[in-house]
């Protein structure tokens, strides 16, 4: 038994030289029409989540990894003004139901810099549907996030224990007023019963730097193409992050929230603006673009 502790756990962080992308499914929901966030269900086998970009009603859908309907799920009382990203995780140690999965769905996205406060709506995880069904949800718990710095702009949430952490999209977007194109600023907040909470920079990593971009390539052509970061997954068991921009899959091994060991990059085919990732079951990773009816992408490690 100690051995194949041992050696599950060499297995899982131990760098990857070669991915391979598989098409399993399309999205046949027709009003998933700008996918921005997904999670894969650990309780509902052959199941994912998912909500749309800025535009939409505080909602989020359901669909099965062929991409079949499972219901469709309104938000009473919350708003979406700009949901970017979304977790699956155990539900705050603070609440009864702290052993259960929660979603935590962020309204994080600021464009223009400029947001005062930021949102994260927190639902228990609900049993699926069937297509063209709709049920109305209750919101668990909500923070009203303000940041210890000027304004950014997030599309990446995680979840970490009792710890939510927020990755910016870059640091270069305003008017070149952030000058450091690859550099995601890192905010992170302790979850409590407070709902007003103020989220602190704690950190950044830079995308270009640690995948080695920069060394091959010192004038990219694409490089706010490969740096823009889009959507994160965390996977808490096994200390493994993997963060997407529109060019790039990247893993990384978490030492800590500010040490970060990459143990695997893959450049992507051209697709229109990836922005939605999730860990699987099995420990690969599904990808999805925007847009309506796209194609549910499998990338695994080739061992």
């Amino acid at each position: 038994m100690k051995f194949f502790i041992i050696y599950f756990f060499l297995f899982s962080i131990y760098p990857c030289d070669k991915y391979s992308i598989e098409h399993i499914g399309n999205i046949k929901e027709p009003l998933l029409e700008e996918t921005s966030g997904i999670e894969v269900s650990r309780k509902y086998k052959n199941l994912i989540w998912a909500h749309n970009d800025s535009g939409d009603e505080a909602r989020f859908f359901a669909f099965s990894e062929k991409g079949e309907s499972r219901g469709e799920f309104k938000l009473s009382g919350a708003k979406h003004k700009d949901w970017e990203d979304m977790a699956l995780a155990k539900c705050p140690t603070f609440s009864k139901s702290s052993k259960e999965d929660c979603l935590y769905f962020g309204d994080i996205g600021d464009n223009p810099f400029e947001r005062k406060k930021l949102t994260i709506y927190i639902v228990k995880e609900p049993a699926p549907l069937k297509a063209g069904q709709i049920k109305k949800v209750n919101v668990y718990h909500q923070y009203q996030i303000k940041l210890d710095t000027p304004a950014r702009n997030f599309e990446t949430l995680l979840v970490d224990g009792d710890d939510l952490i927020l990755f910016s999209k870059s640091d270069a977007r305003e008017k070149k007023k952030f000058k450091t194109e690859g550099n995601s600023l890192i905010y992170r907040f302790k979850m409590t019963k407070t709902k007003k909470v103020l989220a602190k920079k704690t950190g950044n990593i830079n995308l270009l730097d640690l995948a080695g971009f920069k060394e091959k390539n010192k004038k990219i052509r694409w490089q706010n193409y490969l740096s823009w970061l889009t959507a994160g997954d965390y996977n808490e068991k096994e200390r493994k992050l993997v963060l997407l921009t529109y060019g790039l899959i990247l893993e990384y091994k978490v030492n800590s929230w500010n040490n970060f060991k990459l143990v695997g990059s893959f450049e992507l085919p051209k697709l229109p603006q990836a922005e939605s990732v999730s860990y699987m079951s099995d420990g690969s990773i599904l990808l999805v673009s925007e847009y309506r009816h796209q194609p549910l992408l499998k990338v695994a490690c080739q061992k």
